[in-house]
């Protein structure tokens, strides 16, 4: 992508304008809030591109409404989203693009390029759907090899897991940087004590003697959802007392996603779901583990605040999940679709307690180590200080 220098930037010393850019404003109301108020301590103005927008605003984040269609398949329809994008970008003199999600760092990418933004970041937060069939069709193929070439365009480009990273490979390891997830604060989602975890139980009406496990995050068939519930089941047939409650959302527009009817016919007195949950942390409290068996995640948000409450965790061997356990250390990993080994993982930790106990014990210190909120912002000032070198380079 040749290159496209503005002529009319703002002297060196000014504060650089950053624009964040996603196709969902919720995630970034959930993730991103300590990443914008780590930049502005440090002296840059943080503007959020997105779909809606209102919990950013209401967060006192600037905000301007980008229109995207999360799920569309249409070149005209792409097309127009990103050129709507890059006036947006020109029109707010934005120096550096900081982009999320693959929609948003396909459409960043191309848009700072059109508006002659100098400094594009693409931060890989998983390759989703797009990347998870192992037996990919002619066009999927195709798809692929567009948006890796428009990425690996980006000045920077950010990963979270060692896998994703190697499909850029061919990116130069200079551009290349490691943020390990988003960052979980580990106040808010430490470790309860029994008093707490009995009021919890209580709270939600969870049996006495009874295993709960939880899932938590959107409920589409590329995260296991099915797989779990069928492990759920023969768990329950085998007479052992487990409640499994799946908290998320149905996303309607998401052809990936499971439909109500669906949904209705998978709960049961023991399989429950209760849809898109704020109290994630008192959930947790009341759990005794959490099953997290996504096909391809970036770094699982809800892995990490199960392993800073001490929970032990079932998760698939795949990029992403892989990376945040260590298997039969801090929780135990299991192939991707195999409801036979999710079925014996759930048996094994409710049969086994005090290694259960011990694997949540380990799952905090590793994530206090990398993906708690303290380490991950290290590296975010990490890639800051290049972007920032970068910067001063084109404007001496």
């Amino acid at each position: 992508m040749p290159s496209n220098p503005r002529t009319d930037h703002p002297r060196p010393g000014v504060a650089m304008r950053v624009g964040f850019v996603t196709n969902s404003s919720g995630n970034t109301a959930q993730y991103r809030l300590p990443w914008i108020k780590c930049l502005e301590q440090r002296g840059y103005s943080v503007t959020v591109f997105s779909p809606g927008g209102d919990e950013l605003r209401r967060s006192g984040v600037r905000h301007i409404p980008w229109e995207v269609d999360r799920y569309a398949s249409s070149l005209l329809g792409t097309w127009r989203e990103i050129t709507r994008l890059a006036r947006l970008l020109k029109q707010e003199r934005i120096d550096v693009v900081q982009s999320f999600t693959p929609k948003g760092n396909f459409s960043g990418t191309l848009a700072a390029w059109l508006a002659g933004v100098p400094i594009t970041v693409s931060t890989v937060t998983g390759l989703g759907v797009l990347f998870t069939n192992p037996r990919p069709s002619l066009r999927t193929r195709l798809v692929r090899a567009v948006f890796r070439a428009v990425v690996s365009r980006s000045g920077f480009l950010v990963f979270q897991n060692a896998d994703d990273e190697r499909v850029f490979a061919r990116t130069p390891a200079s551009r290349r940087y490691s943020i390990h997830g988003s960052g979980v604060d580990p106040e808010r989602f430490r470790p309860a004590d029994p008093a707490e975890r009995a009021k919890c139980r209580e709270r939600f009406g969870f049996q006495t003697g009874h295993h709960v496990f939880v899932y938590t995050g959107r409920l589409v068939r590329s995260k296991g959802i099915l797989e779990l519930c069928a492990a759920g089941t023969e768990v329950i047939r085998r007479g052992y007392p487990l409640t499994l409650v799946c908290a998320g959302e149905i996303e309607k527009e998401n052809p990936d996603s499971l439909t109500e009817q669906e949904v209705a016919a998978l709960t049961t007195d023991a399989i429950q779901f209760p849809g898109f949950r704020r109290d994630v942390r008192e959930l947790l409290c009341a759990a005794d583990g959490l099953v997290f068996p996504s096909y391809r995640e970036g770094v699982p948000f809800p892995v990490v605040e199960a392993m800073l409450m001490e929970k032990p965790v079932i998760t698939t061997d795949v990029p992403g999940c892989r990376d945040t356990i260590e298997h039969k250390k801090s929780g135990l990993l299991v192939d991707r679709g195999s409801v036979a080994q999710l079925t014996e993982a759930l048996v094994w930790l409710m049969t086994h307690p005090d290694d259960a106990r011990r694997m949540g014990e380990a799952g905090r210190r590793r994530s206090l180590e990398v993906f708690a909120l303290p380490p991950v912002l290290e590296e975010l000032d990490r890639l800051y200080d290049a972007v920032a070198r970068r910067y001063n380079e084109r404007h001496r």
